[in-house]
């Protein structure tokens, strides 16, 4: 038993080598696959996952003087690596090894990306490892419209081709905008540390400026540091961060981004949330997160995998699970109570089945082949001949070459050390003709001697010549005869198909047989391959070098592995060439022959080319600056002196990073650029080695506008009666500007008078006239105006006289704000002498007259005197204090959902009408519009009514549940036999009936299995569904009948033996029919109980040998007796030479009239038939042939 567990289980690793896999684990963890092929395992537990998780989270701001001692030290300090120049926008870095696994929305993660706007991401999706191409991916910003967390959107970084498709990334966003780094004091680092018991990683974005895109800064420069630690903690902190005029985010999400964490400022009119927000520079917030999850499991074996399920399992274990039948599906379905996810699996367990041979003779050759009905395209079949442990062929079918015994064995790559051999069968070799490739000549050469043209082959060494006794011709795979078949030249690493056909004229016998030659040439295996590398590289992929392996423009046809080591080799490799400047290459062919191994290794050693230096131009050169039309062009070879001054280089200018790193799109030196900035990258190329400086310095090319205004118009407002304004403005308010170019400003009157110190400080309308301006220029031809529009701000006025009063005995200062003013924290009170109002108002005694002034507390304008009166209010009008409400419940409970709403119209047509529900008269207990009744049957609810502007009104709801009326009369379940009539009876207890069937009535005649239903609603219309089944499962079925010329035996089950068998409608109580005497029997079964089953016809196949088609009526045609009753029929009449006579597969044309296939009457003779075809009835395949004499008139 044990042996056998063992093999199970082997057979469970090898099924994760093939197929598809799923959720299904064996009883060690490994995950099956999808076909799972076996032979006759033992048990053993098979098993799932365990999801359950008790997602645990918290969430508490610390002052970030708690994490100082990580934060001041800076020791062991390192940049976070990018693949383009840090001052390029919007990438992703390489990936940093945290060195711990960091717990994050409960998945657990190894490594993180930083993105350059301000976020950190993790997956353990393998494209996390190229990120950091900057040519396909973009660490995007999502600001204008702003896009809140949670958002899958966050997860778009794909920067070509379809830009919604995603990369499932959890996220920590630390002031996340769109972010440039200061060039002289800005970085991103990361440290790793031990901190106590725990290890961590600080990362920091420092010195950050937030900006447009286009060369605009929208605020200063802040920094953000995020700490992880190894128990799932996440520190977030923000330093100097203003809000500036853009937003940012500050918070987190799961890689699905359908959950988010954010935290809530200080300030209620600031949002972390993709809002506009000042950092609290003082606060770190810290983080564990957690998502909680409860499955449930839901095992369903169907042993038949025909849609029924015959044994399941509620845990995550299927336990003892044996296949029995041929074919089996086992599903699992995993839900869980706090999401709507799911996740299901299934295998298919299948057990190979045993193949049957059937032979043939064709051209001389016996030819063996698996039967259509046992063979399985999934198998692998290998053809042996008994006495040799060595397959002579493979596939389903086999030409034998050799006299013997044979059979063929089938395995799965699934299944392990499982095989099943068929029955063994003798087999004649006729031919004349030898085999092919009596010398087992190679078909496959491996040359790894470096350059080799090819190789001239001589094709008779396959198949040699014999002209005495046999011809050989050879063609190519296209038909075309091989005119010098002993020089035939096959190309290195190609492959050639060839047709050899032989023929002994004297046997007739004939063969043709396919063969195909290949030749793979591979580099001699040299030691020392010397390669430079550009300098300054720090990580080199090895694969880039494989054309400077000796492989040249053949390397694409090889598969390449690496080594640091020359013992352990991978497929893909990148590696530091200043730490391994020694590299083994594996060379190897593609797609190799079964058994065949073809390789060559090398040895590369790597050494670093010399540095080339690429300087950045001077930014305030003033070559590069100019205003819109005083130049044509920029002359960009003024910048080599300046760049590089070799004359061994070659400088290029491109208007992308990307295409600067590829060397591609470059510029003209004359180069002509749009008005506004123009950036270009800068690439420095020696020319003898083609090695490109490390880094792309840029060169900032300026047109100037006209001054690129971010206003027209300055709006400046006063309080009502003040006149004197202060015009004082920024350069960066108005103009959109880069430095070190800044405009300047010009302040004038409406007069067109320049003013200077407190005229523009203190300009007064009153003197000066209404329409001051500003005019900004960056040079006499550059300049624009601005316009002040000066306003007043007009006093606050009270927005109410009267306060109705309804149950109120005092009100305090905040309700009475919120009546007099919309925006009560914009405002201040005081009395008519600015001294503060009371607290509260009493309203004991009505009226109550209140005398107070309004401050704004955003412009500072204070109010004329104002006065409000408390007086007492209306009630509102309703039609009647109670109500009734009558539901029915469909489950019998009493209790059912009500929609309150639906009472409105009992009470008030006021459309404006506030309804408020209460389980308890006291109006103290809430309850919903959509309420359940919580005692049975019946209930009274409260309702408060309100109209805007008076007091609220008080109701009451009696609430009424009638329920349905069940039948006495109706069962779950019905048997029926075959050729009965049942009558349903759906009972005296209801009014009305409603069945499945379309009827209308109390009862209802039933004669076929199925599932039913019937709807029975009472006399209050209340009404319920009853589900039965008519079941057939008390009838006997026949499950096979076996035939033969002197017997049937009928198999049958199901229903209650003993049982009695007919025949043609005789019964008997033998299942067995000796000496049938008749061409065909109906078949029928009883029960003890008298329970007829499904009858089934059997036939009998009756061939008749001999036929004379002369006309008179009588046997003028030859017919084989009930084969059109059969199946896969297959009927062929030759005659003694061989020559098809009469064919066909269709059960409509099985009559030969003794006529060839062309309408002539054939001559008195013998003919030989051959026939095949199924048995629907005994589910076997037949096969018989023998003679026919046809006596013709001649």
């Amino acid at each position: 038993m044990m042996k056998n567990f063992l093999l199970f289980a082997a057979l469970f690793l090898y099924a994760s080598l093939f197929g598809q896999n799923s959720e299904i684990k064996d009883a060690s963890g490994k995950i099956l696959t999808t076909p799972f092929y076996h032979c006759n395992p033992a048990a053993s537990q098979l098993q799932v996952a365990d999801y359950f998780s008790s997602g645990t989270s918290s969430a508490q701001t610390l002052p970030i003087g708690t994490f100082n001692s990580i934060l001041n030290d800076l020791s062991g300090e390192q940049d976070v690596e990018f693949s383009a120049p840090v001052s390029t926008y919007d990438m992703f870095s390489k990936p940093i090894d945290l060195g711990f696994n960091f717990t994050f929305f409960n998945t657990t993660y190894t490594q993180v990306v930083v993105g350059s706007n301000g976020r950190l991401v993790f997956t353990n999706d393998p494209v996390l490892n190229t990120l950091n191409d900057t040519s396909n991916f973009i660490d995007r910003h999502f600001l204008s419209p702003p896009v809140l967390l949670p958002s899958v959107q966050y997860n778009q970084a794909y920067k070509t081709g379809d830009l919604s498709r995603q990369v499932k990334m959890a996220q920590i966003f630390a002031g996340y905008t769109r972010l440039r780094i200061n060039p002289a004091t800005g970085k991103y680092k990361f440290k790793k540390f031990n901190n106590g018991t725990n290890k961590g990683i600080l990362i920091t974005f420092q010195s950050v400026i937030p900006h447009n895109g286009s060369g605009l800064d929208l605020g200063g420069a802040y920094t953000s540091r995020v700490i992880l630690f190894d128990d799932g903690r996440a520190i977030i902190n923000v330093l100097n961060k203003t809000a500036g005029s853009y937003n940012a985010i500050l918070g987190m999400q799961n890689e699905n981004g359908d959950v988010a964490t954010v935290p809530t400022h200080s300030n209620a009119s600031s949002n972390y949330n993709n809002g506009n927000w000042a950092s609290e520079s003082g606060n770190a917030f810290v983080y564990t997160t957690g998502l909680p999850r409860t499955p449930t499991y839901l095992w369903q074996l169907d042993r038949n995998n025909d849609g029924s399920v015959d044994e399941t399992s509620n845990t995550r274990f299927f336990p003892n699970y044996t296949p029995t039948t041929d074919e089996e599906k086992l599903s699992i379905r995993i839900s869980f109570l706090e999401t709507p996810d799911v996740k299901t699996s299934t295998v298919i367990f299948k057990k190979i089945q045993q193949p049957v041979i059937e032979s043939k003779v064709a051209n001389c050759t016996e030819i063996l082949n698996v039967s259509a009905a046992t063979y399985n395209p999934d198998l692998t079949y290998e053809w042996f001949r008994t006495g040799t442990s060595t397959a002579v062929g493979t596939g389903n079918v086999f030409n034998v070459n050799q006299s013997g015994t044979y059979y063929v064995r089938a395995t799965h790559p699934s299944s392990g050390s499982c095989q099943v051999d068929s029955a063994p069968v003798s087999a004649t070799f006729t031919s004349t003709l030898p085999a092919f490739n009596p010398g087992n000549v190679p078909l496959y050469f491996c040359e790894t001697i470096g350059a080799f043209a090819g190789k001239d082959i001589d094709l008779l060494d396959y198949y040699p010549e014999n002209p005495a006794h046999y011809t050989v011709r050879f063609f190519t795979n296209g038909g075309v005869p091989v005119p010098n078949h002993a020089m035939v030249h096959i190309l290195a690493n190609s492959s050639s198909t060839f047709v050899v056909v032989v023929e002994d004229p004297v046997s007739g016998c004939k063969m043709t047989q396919a063969f195909t030659i290949r030749l793979d040439s591979l580099p001699f295996p040299l030691t020392n391959v010397p390669i430079r590398y550009c300098y300054g590289s720090t990580m080199l992929n090895a694969s880039i070098f494989n054309p400077d392996t000796g492989t040249h423009s053949s390397h694409t046809l090889f598969d390449y592995e690496y080594s640091t080591d020359g013992v352990n080799y991978v497929t893909s490799l990148n590696f530091n060439p200043k730490v391994n400047s020694k590299i083994w290459y594996k060379i190897k062919i593609k797609n190799p022959p079964a058994g065949v191994s073809c390789q060559s290794i090398l040895i590369v050693n790597f050494t670093e080319g010399i540095k080339i230096t690429a300087n950045t131009p001077n930014a305030a050169n003033p070559d590069f600056q100019q205003c819109v039309g005083s130049s044509p062009y920029f002359d960009l070879a003024k910048l080599f002196a300046e760049i590089n001054p070799s004359a061994n280089v070659t400088i290029t200018f491109h208007e992308s990073l990307s295409d600067a790193q590829n060397g591609s799109n470059a510029v003209p030196y004359h180069y002509t650029a749009q008005v506004g900035d123009t950036t270009l990258y800068i690439r420095v190329v020696d020319n003898a080695t083609g090695c490109s400086a490390a880094i792309y310095p840029t060169i900032k090319l300026t047109i100037y506008p006209k001054p690129s205004l971010k206003v027209t118009a300055i709006n400046k407002t006063n309080c009502s009666g003040n006149s004197v304004f202060n015009l004082t403005q920024s350069i960066g308010d108005l103009v959109n500007y880069t430095a070190p170019v800044v405009p300047v400003m010009k302040y004038y009157s409406a007069a067109g008078v320049e003013l200077t110190g407190s005229q523009i400080t203190n300009y007064n309308e009153l003197v000066s006239g209404p329409s001051p301006y500003i005019i900004v220029f960056y040079n006499p031809g550059c300049s624009e105006r601005v316009n002040f529009a000066l306003n007043y701000y007009p006093k606050p006025v009270s927005l109410v006289s009267q306060i109705s009063v309804c149950e109120e005995r005092s009100y305090t200062l905040q309700q009475f704000k919120e009546k007099v003013v919309s925006h009560p924290a914009d405002f201040t009170l005081t009395d008519l002498s600015g001294n503060p109002l009371p607290g509260s108002f009493s309203l004991l005694t009505l009226p109550v007259t209140v005398h107070f002034k309004i401050k704004d507390n955003n412009t500072g304008c204070v109010s004329d005197p104002q006065q409000v009166v408390f007086q007492s209010g209306a009630l509102t009008p309703i039609f009647n204090t109670k109500a009734t409400y009558t539901l029915c419940d469909d489950d019998f409970d009493g209790k059912t959902t009500f929609q309150l709403d639906t009472k409105k119209i009992d009470f008030t047509n006021d459309p404006s009408a506030v309804f408020e529900y209460f389980r308890d008269s006291g109006y103290s207990q809430s309850i919903p519009a959509a309420y359940t009744n919580e005692t049975a049957f019946n209930q009274t609810v409260y309702v408060r009514i309100t109209v805007p502007g008076r007091c609220p009104s008080y109701g009451e709801i009696k609430l009424f549940v009638n329920t349905p009326t069940e039948s006495t009369t109706l069962l779950p379940e019905y048997f029926i036999c075959y050729g009965d009539r049942l009558n349903i009876d759906g009972g005296p207890e209801n009014d009305q009936w409603e069945w499945s069937t379309g009827e209308n009535k109390r009862t209802i005649i039933v004669d076929k299995a199925g599932s039913y239903s019937v709807k029975l609603i009472n006399s209050k219309g209340c009404f319920y569904i009853h589900h039965f089944i008519v079941s057939a499962d008390h009838q006997p079925k026949i499950d096979l009948i076996n035939q033969t010329n002197s017997s049937i035996e009928v198999i049958a089950s199901g229903g209650e033996p003993p049982y009695r068998y007919y025949f043609n409608g005789v019964g008997q109580s033998s299942n067995i029919l000796y000496n049938p005497t008749a061409s065909s029997y109906m078949v029928q079964v009883e029960s003890k109980t008298g329970c007829l089953g499904e009858p089934k016809t059997v036939y009998f196949v009756k061939i008749n040998n001999a036929f004379s088609p002369n006309g008179d009526g009588l046997n003028d045609t030859w017919f084989i007796e009930n084969l059109d009753q059969m199946e896969n029929i297959s009927l062929l009449i030759v005659d003694r030479y061989g020559a098809k006579i009469f064919e066909s597969n269709n059960k409509n044309n099985l009559i030969w009239n003794g006529k060839s296939s062309s309408g002539h009457p054939m001559p008195t003779s013998s003919y030989w038939y051959m026939v095949s075809w199924h048995d629907p009835v005994t589910t076997k395949n037949e096969q018989r042939q023998g003679w026919i004499f046809l006596k013709n008139r001649n």
